[in-house]
Order: C-alpha cells, then sequence, then structure tokens
C-alpha cells in the first residue's frame, strides 16, 4: 500500500491546515487531565500534535510516513515546539514509556484494515497505555447500501508560489466488507505545466459499534463506551464519526 508521499503529504496540510475546532477543544480538555506526556499514534504531519504542543501539552508523536514526520517536524520548527518523534508503524510500536493517553484523531486509525494488523496495533496501544489510563479513539461508523459505481472527485489547493496541487480521487465501496479502496493520483501543475505526479492507494474499513467495542475488549480494555464526535451524545445510526473512549485496568493477585 501506498499512501501519503510527498504531494499528498502538502496536498493534505494546505487542504486541512488547522484541526476543526471542537475536536481540537475535546482532545485538548483529556489532554489538559492527563497529567503528563501522551501519545499520538498516526500523528500524520501534527494537525492537531502541533496546537497541543503549543498550548503546552507534552505529545509524543509517531507515524508511518517519512513524508509526513518531516512535514511535521518543519511546522514544529516554525511554532516554537519540539516534539519526540517516532516514525513506526502502528502494529510495530515500540516506546520506551507508557501514556496516561492515547489519542487517534480524525478516523486515521481505519487506514489499518487487515485483521491481524488491527489486532496487533490495538495490543500495542494497550501496551503503551497507563494503568488507568485512556485510549480515545475516532472511527467512521459503517452504514448499510448496495453495490455502487466507483466515485470521482477532482479537486486542487495552491500554495504560497502560487503553485497548484491537483488531486483526482477514485473510490470503490464496498459495503458488504464495511471497506473502500481509493486511488489518488496527485500532479503539481505550474501555469498548466505538470512539473511532479505521484500515484496513492489506500483502503478505509469501517466499523459498527458492536464491531469495534468487541475488538477493544479483545484488547483487554475495559470501561467502553462512545459517542459521535464531539458532543458526548450517544451515537445515532446515522453518525458519521464516533469516538471511542476505553480504559486500562490492571488487577493485582
Amino acid at each position: 500500500m501506498s499512501q501519503y508521499g510527498k504531494l499528498s503529504t502538502e496536498f493534505y496540510d494546505l487542504d486541512k491546515p488547522c484541526p476543526p475546532q471542537g475536536a481540537f477543544r475535546y482532545y485538548l480538555d483529556y489532554a489538559e487531565k492527563a497529567g503528563g506526556p501522551i501519545l499520538e499514534p498516526m500523528c500524520g504531519s501534527g494537525r492537531f500534535l502541533i496546537p497541543l504542543m503549543a498550548r503546552g501539552i507534552e505529545v509524543v508523536g509517531v507515524d508511518a510516513s517519512p513524508d509526513m514526520l518531516s512535514a511535521c517536524r518543519r511546522k514544529a520548527e516554525l511554532a516554537g515546539v519540539q516534539p519526540a518523534l517516532y516514525q513506526q508503524y502502528l502494529h510495530h510500536l515500540k516506546l520506551p514509556d507508557t501514556y496516561p493517553l492515547i489519542i487517534i484523531p480524525a478516523g486515521s486509525f481505519c487506514l489499518l484494515t487487515d485483521p491481524t494488523i488491527i489486532r496487533k496495533s490495538l495490543d500495542h496501544l494497550y501496551t503503551h497505555l497507563a494503568s488507568g489510563g485512556l485510549l480515545i479513539i475516532e472511527i467512521e461508523q459503517a452504514v448499510y447500501g448496495t453495490g455502487q459505481s466507483p466515485t470521482e472527485e477532482s479537486r486542487w489547493v495552491e500554495r504560497s508560489d502560487g503553485i497548484k496541487i491537483l488531486m483526482n480521487a477514485t473510490t470503490y465501496r464496498n459495503f458488504e466488507e464495511n471497506t473502500s479502496h481509493h486511488i489518488n493520483h496527485y500532479a503539481l501543475i505550474q501555469e498548466e505545466k505538470t512539473l511532479e505526479t505521484e500515484w496513492e492507494e489506500l483502503d478505509i474499513r469501517y466499523y459498527t459499534i458492536e464491531a469495534f467495542t468487541c475488538l477493544l475488549e479483545n484488547a483487554g480494555f475495559t470501561s467502553i463506551h462512545s459517542h459521535s464526535a464531539y458532543d458526548q451524545n450517544e451515537p445515532p445510526m446515522n453518525s458519521e464519526s464516533l469516538v471511542f473512549i476505553s480504559s486500562k485496568t490492571c488487577s493485582y493477585l
């Protein structure tokens, strides 16, 4: 799977320069109560990590994409913060510490689609969560539907130097398996001349509340509850995004 390369990362940062205000306030509230450094796996280019650090929160970031982490370092330097960043896949996560709070915002966890990788990733999250700590993951909720033809979308963003990045995206949705396959093509364009191109393929898995609760339980998490993002209300059936909060409770013999 090829995803989040150089042009993809640049498009992402220009398209989503800041976290949504409601989402940021939500995670900031939990981070301020955590009482210690927090962990953000799949942190990407730091859309949440950097503004959290700018508010005085110590955040350790992990991501599999070297291009995303490079962008995160550049943005962190401009913001005057110094995050600890690691390039690791989530199912290989190995850090020296445990954390009172682990967050994965914006549905990033749904990029993991292989059942074995999902299970291993949750196991590693459990290992890196401190006793009594909280894991907060946002996921995309499965919806019922029937087979459809591929959908296509084209969008572009413009850099400060006037050069545009065009994205052509094709999405194949599989309702039976609760997945989608995405093929994205990026083109760096200056005065109608293509300077550089990049292809990206990625998959997304969608979850029912019951299915994701079961995965968390099997990994050992307790006190699991979910709500619609980010209003703390019971999730309606048509909520696109759901937030799951669970904890790690250790018992001593």
